[in-house]
C-alpha cells in the first residue's frame, strides 16, 4: 500500500471495520478498541471496531484488570472481551488494522494471506504503544494517553468535520495518521 493512503468514509451507511492488535488481546488492544467505540459512539452504524492478539497465549480471558482499571479512571466503559488472535478471514473482513507496535505490524504483514483486504499500520503515527503487561497501571496509564492520542487522530482522519472538537487535533491531524501506513 502507498505511503499516504486514507481510507475515508465517504458516506453514513458505508461501514469502517476496525481491528486493533497487540501481541495477546489483554492490554492495548482492548484499552484501544474501547476508545474508539466511545469516540465514534456518535458515528457507531458506520463504524466497527474490535481487537484481537498476535498470537493465542490468552484466548478467551477478559481484559487485563489494570487495563480496565485505567480506562474506568479515564470515564471508559469497561470492555465486553474475550481475548482472540488474529484469523486468516480478518484480513478479508476488516478494512484496517491498527498495530500497537512494530512487532505486531510485522507479525500481521507475516500471517496476511495473498489478497488481503485490510490496510495495516501502526495505531500512532510517532510512537509505538509499549506493552504495559509486566509493568504496574502507571504504564497502563501511559499506554492509554497514547491510545487516546492515536484515537483522535484517527477520528480528525475518518470524520474530518469533528477534527475542531478533537483535543490536540490541529497541526498532527493535518499529516493524517495515513501517513504512517505499513504495507
Amino acid at each position: 500500500m502507498a505511503r499516504g493512503t486514507t481510507i475515508a468514509v465517504r458516506e453514513a451507511r458505508v461501514s469502517m471495520r476496525v481491528l486493533c492488535v497487540c501481541r495477546g488481546n489483554l492490554c492495548r488492544s482492548p484499552m484501544a478498541a474501547a476508545v474508539l467505540r466511545a469516540k465514534l459512539a456518535p458515528h457507531a452504524p458506520t463504524f466497527r471496531v474490535n481487537s484481537a492478539g498476535a498470537a493465542a497465549w490468552h484466548a478467551g480471558d477478559p481484559a487485563d484488570p489494570m487495563a480496565v482499571e485505567a480506562l474506568a479512571r479515564r470515564g471508559y466503559p469497561e470492555p465486553r472481551h474475550g481475548a482472540r488472535r488474529v484469523e486468516i478471514t480478518d484480513f478479508h473482513n476488516v478494512d484496517l488494522m491498527l498495530a500497537m507496535d512494530l512487532s505486531n505490524l510485522a507479525a500481521l504483514d507475516r500471517i496476511a494471506p495473498p489478497g488481503s483486504r485490510a490496510l495495516r499500520c501502526l495505531f500512532h503515527p510517532d510512537h509505538e504503544i509499549h506493552d504495559p503487561y509486566y509493568d504496574g497501571a502507571s504504564a497502563f496509564d501511559a499506554a492509554l494517553a497514547l491510545i487516546e492520542a492515536a484515537a483522535d487522530l484517527w477520528l480528525a482522519e475518518w470524520l474530518p468535520e469533528t477534527a475542531a472538537t478533537v483535543p490536540g487535533a490541529g497541526a498532527a491531524a493535518a499529516a493524517g495518521p495515513s501517513q504512517r501506513v505499513g504495507t
